[in-house]
């Protein structure tokens, strides 16, 4: 009973929040679902889809002003989820329900094989730096701990590098929406931080004109073009946040 509430809920919603004018089109390939399987995708905004009865082949159809990071969550299950970008135009998606973090296939996704690619880069730094013998030496030590400092300091400034990375890649990636995702992103923290920042204005700025125009009428094209008009915050801020796609 409380599915059959869950999916009318949902199956209502999905329907008031779209428009028949749709841009976007993604087709789902689904395998390994048994017949408790339900599943939906949802950004911060609404929710996409929902589906309470398992096809091998499902799609859906939505309107967006610029591609949206999104989430497919099983049974809502944190262990039975994974973040992809849906994007105006027609893509495909081949998801294995029982680990779709690590068995999902994107078809005419260059986006998303890009964004898991950086994903794979990101995680290398991290266990490059905290490998399980330092952890362990971590656990096993006081609250005040030199190591730990250390750890951190390291992993910092690999982050960094793998930053500066990202910066003279989006050179070349000109037409990537992960490449003005970013440039938000630093663009951001110089805002914060000033001249503690990782990179300076004319660093952004000149990255910033490099974005092809394909990507100008995006909202997140039209946010950074109003905040290289900004002046940065005077204010201290102690934490840097790490980059998180949006």
């Amino acid at each position: 009973m409380l599915r059959f509430a869950l999916s009318t809920i949902f199956f209502v919603f999905y329907f008031l929040s779209t428009s028949k004018d749709f841009n976007c089109t993604v087709i789902l390939h689904i395998k390994n679902a048994d017949s408790s399987y339900y599943a939906y995708i949802f950004n911060e905004d609404k929710t996409f889809y929902f589906d309470s009865t398992f096809e091998t082949i499902d799609s859906f159809s939505v309107k967006l002003k610029e591609p949206s990071l999104v989430t497919y969550i099983v049974k809502n299950d944190t262990t039975g989820y994974m973040t992809f970008y849906i994007q105006p135009g027609r893509m495909e998606m081949y998801i294995d329900a029982s680990y779709p973090r690590g068995n999902t296939i994107f078809v005419n996704s260059p986006l998303n094989e890009e964004l898991m690619q950086h994903r794979k880069q990101d995680d290398s730094v991290l266990t490059l730096v905290y490998t399980k013998e330092m952890i362990e030496k971590v656990k096993n030590t006081s609250i005040i701990n030199p190591i730990r400092d250390s750890l951190n300091t390291e992993y910092k400034n690999q982050r960094d590098k793998l930053e500066r990375y990202y910066y003279q890649q989006g050179f070349s990636h000109t037409k990537s929406f992960l490449t003005l995702i970013r440039l938000n992103f630093w663009l951001t923290n110089y805002l914060r931080l000033g001249n503690k920042s990782l990179f300076t204005k004319e660093e952004l700025e000149i990255l910033f004109k490099k974005i092809d125009k394909c990507m100008r009428n995006y909202p997140t094209y039209i946010e950074c073009k109003k905040m290289l008009k900004q002046k940065p915050n005077s204010t201290p801020d102690i934490n840097t946040p790490l980059f998180h796609p949006k």
